[in-house]
């Protein structure tokens, strides 16, 4: 598919220029979803609020805010011409909690013509941080009841039946159907905009803007991605002229950054062909993302490579979920695990992913979905990020989840089946070299896996690290029972964690800095045992 003359003019002298822009340092970026941008019926307390909230970042290490500044993908969180508005027509959902309390602040902040992103822009820039206004590509809140839902524009009531995708990857994402389809022209204009109106809005106080494509990643019928990614390139680089023309008007660079699906492969199916956004020098800014919670083993390096030599950057997201685990304990006991799972980001978690992620040449991190004002766990997670090498650090062995798919993710290591004929060999990451620690009196390192299905069965199991042995033994002497009483926590969690064993690590040499190999080997004398690994982690603490 060619590109338009003017278009491809300009991507040939930057290709020909070779240059690189300088891209600032972005530190810490917190992404806010703007979901609670007006929470009065006095527009002045409303405004007066939301500065309050931008302000509660003051004091903490996060250098670039990241504000939605569109509701979904339609509805605009100010004054719009081209999109729609809260209120714009009387939405059946609007009945039902939580709208009906909110719906009468969004109205009020319609009439009286309040911008959110203007007054978390002015906050930031006051406080010194980074601006980035966010917007997401095809958002799905509103399409699993699209008539019924607040957030649905006007655009889709008007349009969908000529417009939207129409198929769904699974029967389980059937609101996939009912997203907008890119491949039309109409849906690109629209959506294209809706980006040129935002960069022309707020182009005085930030310093790029953020599309943001896993909010969902389908923006074509499932499958036809690859083949359209010209598409996306297209609309890319009509984002970047805009944004450029924009930034000679300031006199300065604006950056575009876009939240993409974490492997090249994940990109390419959804259309998305980053690496010849790189090549032409379109795109700044990468922030690769699984879609729901904390990852430590995305592939950040392969994106790295193609980043580095157009002067790009590689940011890693950081999630507030995690699949339903229990807390590390040094020296467990069953009451240790008698308690209810947390799905909450511990600050030793978000040590370890970035920890992982550093090496590889991450530039910094998001945090995605740590809505404002900050919650002990997001202040947490904040220095744990800006100093990961002091406290407890876990290393953990991305679990799926059921919304996990593999065109757009990753192929998790875990849950994964383990019987006496099929051992299993997994890669765990380790982001610090622990070769000559002392880790039985100065650092305590643990590597802890949760098993489901072991039932009665007491099987042996042999476990090394890169070709050698850390325990060869039963299960039942260091297995810890969780309560029976304990059931699913999610629907999206892979299978409960029903036993932990836990395996003190006394020689760090079996480890390496960067990738290991995790090696288990079950041992029963019916060959038909078999269990699941659904957890593997180390986890490392100094101080003994």
């Amino acid at each position: 598919m060619k590109l338009p003359l003017a278009i491809a003019l300009s991507l040939a002298v930057a290709a020909e220029a070779g240059s690189a822009p300088s891209v600032p340092d972005f530190g810490i970026m917190l992404n806010d979803d703007g979901g609670q941008s007006f929470t009065d019926l006095d527009p002045k307390r409303s405004e007066a609020a939301l500065r309050v909230k931008i302000r509660s970042l003051e004091g903490t290490a996060v250098r670039t805010l990241i504000y939605q500044v569109v509701a979904g993908s339609e509805i605009a969180l100010y004054p719009t011409k081209v999109g729609s508005m809260w209120g714009w027509r009387k939405a059946p959902g609007e009945s039902a909690s939580p709208w009906n309390q909110q719906m009468p602040f969004l109205r009020a902040a319609v009439t009286n013509g309040l911008d959110a992103g203007r007054t978390a822009g002015e906050e930031a820039r006051a406080m010194g941080l980074r601006f980035m206004p966010g917007y997401r590509m095809n958002d799905a809140h509103f399409s699993s009841k699209p008539f019924d839902h607040p957030a649905t524009g006007r655009f889709w009531i008007e349009n969908h039946e000529r417009f939207k995708i129409g198929s769904a990857p699974s029967e389980r994402m059937r609101f996939v159907a009912n997203l907008l389809d890119y491949s039309h022209t109409e849906v690109r204009a629209h959506r294209l905009g809706i980006v040129r109106e935002i960069i022309g809005r707020y182009a005085d106080i930030m310093d790029g803007v953020q599309l943001d494509f896993m909010r969902q990643p389908y923006l074509f019928p499932p499958g036809t991605g690859e083949a359209r990614r010209d598409l996306m390139t297209e609309f890319i680089a009509q984002v970047r002229a805009k944004l450029d023309e924009a930034g000679k008007q300031q006199g300065r660079f604006l950056c575009l950054s876009v939240r993409v699906p974490p492997t090249l492969q994940g990109c390419r199916w959804a259309g998305l062909d980053v690496k010849a956004w790189l090549d032409r020098r379109l795109v700044n800014v990468l922030v690769l993302s699984p879609a729901m919670t904390l990852a430590h083993d995305m592939p950040v390096d392969e994106f790295v490579a193609l980043a580095e030599p157009t002067g790009a950057k590689v940011y890693p997201a950081v999630f507030r979920h995690t699949p339903f685990i229990w807390p590390f304990t040094t020296e467990p006991t069953a009451d240790s695990y008698r308690r209810s799972p947390s799905h909450i980001v511990t600050a030793a978690q978000v040590r370890g992913a970035a920890l992982n992620y550093l090496p590889m040449g991450a530039a910094g991190f998001e945090l995605f979905n740590f809505n404002l004002p900050p919650a002990q766990f997001t202040l947490d997670a904040i220095a744990a990020l800006a100093n990961p090498r002091n406290g407890q650090r876990i290393y953990a062995i991305t679990q799926a989840y059921a919304s996990d798919r593999e065109d757009t993710e990753y192929r998790k290591q875990i849950p994964v089946a383990l019987s006496p004929a099929s051992p299993a060999e997994l890669t765990l990451i380790v982001g610090e070299d622990l070769t000559g620690r002392d880790l039985c009196n100065q650092t305590h390192a643990a590597l802890r896996l949760g098993l489901h299905g072991l039932g009665k069965q007491q099987p042996n199991l042999r476990i090394e690290i890169n070709g050698r042995p850390i325990y060869d033994g039963p299960v039942a002497q260091i297995a810890t029972p969780v309560s029976g009483r304990e059931s699913q926590p999610s629907r999206l969690n892979p299978p409960r964690v029903e036993t932990y064993l836990q395996v003190r690590v006394t020689d760090g040499a079996v480890f390496r800095a960067g990738r290991n190999k995790l090696s288990l080997r079950l041992q029963a004398p019916d060959a038909r045992t078999k269990v699941q690994v659904v957890e593997a982690q180390l986890t490392v603490l100094d101080g003994g």
